[in-house]
């Protein structure tokens, strides 16, 4: 919102206050049009005047107190239209023209307009002080308020010279700095536009307004300067935007839009950079950028056991040399680095990255700068190696495999690899084992069981995996998330985990719990004790033997006092 937006605003909400309680509603009879009243002096009058607005209905000036006298007029008025003008604050109405209309003028700050019959009814506000005043009508005395005019005496003009409070200094995109898109005064910065790409530019526009919110007509020194591993450049908006050659940039300008280009000091080093604006000395504020360098860190994590014939899955993060997350790149792998080729030649996994698409994500939040992350719906909604923005790699027989993947520098030629990581592949459930985290349990607390499954080859079996044939019980408790078949060994590495809440009936107790695997489709138990933990109180027989034994010993020691007193 431009500061006239905002002062005309004000003026109303101020002028609708001042309104309530002096002004009921307007009859039907007797009405003045909204906006039928305007000031008439010209930005030309300048011993009336020093800044008047000259959008749309012209209801506002800065004045100076020296004013010779400001000219309201009606200038659209009908047949039989009717005002009531109030002047409130420090100025008085010092004349009034009659055209076609009746003028009453009751005081130095009311008059009376009826029977308006041309559009040129006119009276004259002069100031008495420094302050804002306040012109509001209606169509009569106790009729509805329809519109106002303020008028804000300053002590003398000073149009012409930069109000920071004003102006804006703010962050943009490219493509509003290149002027297609509707940039409008604000302060606050274009989403996402703070953050720098690689190679990329950072963009900012400056609009500078004096404090009547116009725009200086003299020429000064627009200067911008960075901090941090940056250059920057000024030039007027929407022209080349071209990268700058240091770290400060100066323009010779009256400022009322232009455009602030920021770039990498040096190629694929990134950081954080802060801009500093002035205008002729006078601070316009500081912005910050988030220059995002090359490729230099990549962490692969939340790696699952892949299923022969099907895929596994990883997820890949990669950040600069600062610890900046890097959105937009693709994750490939090289099948001449050493450890994708062993695992070519053990024959586990045949492809390290199935997903030629897969790229690290430039959405804000906890998935920038990563690929997508490895949760169940995400498994479920894969279809195929083009399919989810997953890296997954594929699996050609059960056990484990070293893989390095890669993302590309900024030069486009070299790259940058992760460590080697491990991937393990898994084949349908062979047997399996279940256990519980302990032996004995409290009434309220909570257990966890853990079913463990295992392919043909004593390798743990793929994270996909589902179970089936499931019955149970367990005695004492109850599972919080009932088994059912379909669930999967996701929980861990080769596991499924499910808790269960312990009740309250003391006892030992045996749970049972089936699934189906190709050898292993027996019932497997396991023993547990529910045991209410000692709540430490003492019976009256304990207070009792506690006394007898008190006075046995309150015994002994009289007799050994007796003997000592004889000898």
């Amino acid at each position: 919102m431009s500061i006239k937006t905002l002062r005309k605003r004000i003026a109303l909400v101020a002028v609708s206050a001042l309104g309530v309680g002096l002004l009921s509603v307007a009859p039907a009879s007797a009405a003045v049009a909204a906006g039928d009243f305007e000031i008439l002096n010209t930005a030309a009058d300048k011993l009336a005047l020093c800044s008047v607005d000259a959008a749309g209905d012209i209801e506002y000036a800065f004045i100076p107190v020296t004013s010779t006298g400001i000219t309201i007029g009606d200038v659209d008025a009908a047949d039989n239209e009717t005002a009531y003008v109030r002047v409130s604050g420090p100025g008085t109405i010092v004349s009034t023209t009659e055209a076609g209309g009746n003028i009453d003028a009751v005081s130095t700050t009311v008059i009376d307009i009826t029977d308006i019959d041309a559009d040129d009814t006119e009276f004259v506000v002069k100031p008495t002080g420094v302050g804002t005043i306040t012109i509001t009508y209606g169509a009569t005395s106790t009729s509805a308020l329809v519109d106002s005019i303020t008028l804000y005496v300053v002590s003398t003009c000073a149009g012409d010279k930069v109000s920071a409070a004003d102006s804006y200094f703010t962050i943009v995109t490219a493509v509003e700095a290149a002027g297609g898109g509707a940039w409008t005064d604000t302060p606050v910065n274009s989403t996402g536009a703070s953050v720098v790409a690689n190679a990329g530019k950072g963009y900012g526009l400056v609009r500078i307004y004096d404090e009547y919110g116009d725009v200086l007509s003299t020429a000064g020194a627009l200067i911008a300067t960075a901090t941090g591993p940056c250059l920057v450049n000024l030039e007027a908006a929407g022209g080349a935007l071209a990268k700058g050659s240091g770290a400060t940039a100066v323009l010779a300008t009256t400022a009322d839009d232009v455009a602030l280009i920021v770039s990498q000091a040096t190629a694929n080093i990134g950081g954080t950079c802060v801009v500093t604006m002035t205008f002729n000395g006078v601070s316009l504020g500081s912005e910050t950028f988030l220059m995002q360098g090359a490729p230099s860190k990549i962490t692969v994590s939340d790696q699952t056991i892949g299923a022969v014939g099907g895929v596994g899955f990883y997820r890949v993060s990669v950040q600069d040399a600062a610890g900046n997350y890097i959105p937009g790149l693709v994750v490939s792998y090289s099948a001449t680095e050493a450890n994708n080729v062993a695992t070519a030649l053990a024959g586990i996994v045949s492809n390290p990255q199935e997903n030629s698409l897969a790229q690290t994500s430039s959405t804000a939040g906890s998935t920038y700068g990563k690929t997508e992350a490895v949760t169940g719906a995400n498994i479920a909604a894969w279809v195929d190696e083009n399919a989810a923005n997953m890296t997954a790699f594929s699996c050609a027989d059960s056990g484990t495999a070293k893989i390095t993947v890669r993302v590309p520098k900024g030069d486009g030629i070299s790259y940058v690899t992760s460590d080697p990581f491990t991937v393990a592949c898994g084949d349908v459930l062979d047997k399996w084992t279940i256990s519980m985290d302990k032996a004995v349990y409290a009434p309220g607390e909570v257990a966890t069981l853990t079913v463990t499954g295992k392919d043909s080859s004593g390798n743990p079996v793929a994270s996909t995996e589902a179970i089936a044939g499931y019955a149970g019980s367990f005695g004492g408790m109850t599972f919080v998330t009932t088994p059912v078949n379909g669930d999967t060994f996701s929980s861990g590495i080769g596991t499924r985990t499910y808790t269960l809440s312990v009740g309250t009936t003391e006892g030992a107790f045996v749970g049972t719990f089936k699934i189906t695997g190709d050898t292993d489709t027996a019932a497997k138990t396991v023993q547990y004790k529910v045991v209410a933990p000692s709540t430490g109180a003492v019976t009256n027989a304990e207070v009792l033997a506690a006394i007898v034994k008190l006075i046995a010993s309150i015994n002994k020691q009289i007799r050994a006092l007796q003997k000592s007193l004889k000898k």
